[in-house]
């Protein structure tokens, strides 16, 4: 599915609020504060980890905008459905 300008424009902005230092792209430990502010909860480690390699699309150890875009906007990505085997 495409997104909307709108919905383009939501994202930066939600990009724009997790990346703290303004760098352009979203370090591990900025995500899981924001995460964390969101949900209330306290993330394990290792889950986090998991999600976040899952999320880093080119393994730079970093998101970028266009990574969060492919996460953000995919209603439920087939690595997120648990795939048990």
């Amino acid at each position: 599915g495409k997104l909307t300008p709108k919905q383009t424009e939501e994202l930066r902005e939600a990009f724009r609020l997790i990346d703290a230092n303004n760098d352009g792209v979203v370090a591990p430990d900025e995500l899981k504060r924001y995460v964390e502010q969101v949900t209330g909860d306290v993330l394990d480690d290792e889950t986090f980890r998991n999600e976040f390699g899952i999320s880093d699309l080119d393994r730079d150890g970093v998101i970028n905008f266009e990574e969060f875009i492919k996460v953000a906007g995919e209603p439920q990505s087939p690595a997120r459905q648990g795939n048990q085997g």
